[in-house]
């Protein structure tokens, strides 16, 4: 029986340190060399949006929320875009003069979420006529 105790202490101990040294940062690659990286500073998940150079004009950037996480507001838009959600677990920004070119990057992206816990975020960039380009999955843990 202690050497069970033991065990339990030592996978403990080796999961309490995989956790803490887990990056703040997460990101996931779409098919088309877009990037999309979400960081977080207390409640508030920011996302760099970076498209890829062999890629089109990003016109829309969709999140969608899963398993029970939703967010409360939208604190960052970029400029020329705007804002749209679908209840609280989707969020629509979209823009008809300023989308992200090719090779660049935008970074005012941000909503801030109601609880902590770990959420899974769903991503979808989008052309001019709001068809996805590409689309991926960030998990992000908010303590």
């Amino acid at each position: 029986m202690r050497d069970k105790t033991i065990l339990a202490s030592v996978l403990s101990a080796n999961l309490f340190m995989i956790l803490s040294f887990t990056p703040l940062v997460q990101a996931s690659h779409g098919d088309n060399d877009t990037v999309v990286t979400a960081s977080k500073d207390n409640r508030v998940v920011s996302f760099e949006v970076n498209n890829g150079i062999n890629s089109e004009p990003i016109y829309g950037f969709i999140i969608t929320l899963y398993h029970h996480g939703h967010f409360s507001e939208i604190p960052k838009t970029p400029d020329g875009w705007s804002a749209g959600r679908h209840g609280w677990h989707a969020v629509l920004w979209s823009t008809e003069t300023n989308p992200i070119p090719a090779g660049t990057t935008e970074t005012n992206f941000a909503i801030e979420v109601s609880r902590k816990g770990t959420y899974t975020i769903a991503w979808s960039v989008t052309d001019a006529t709001l068809q996805p380009l590409t689309w991926g999955i960030i998990t992000i843990d908010i303590s």
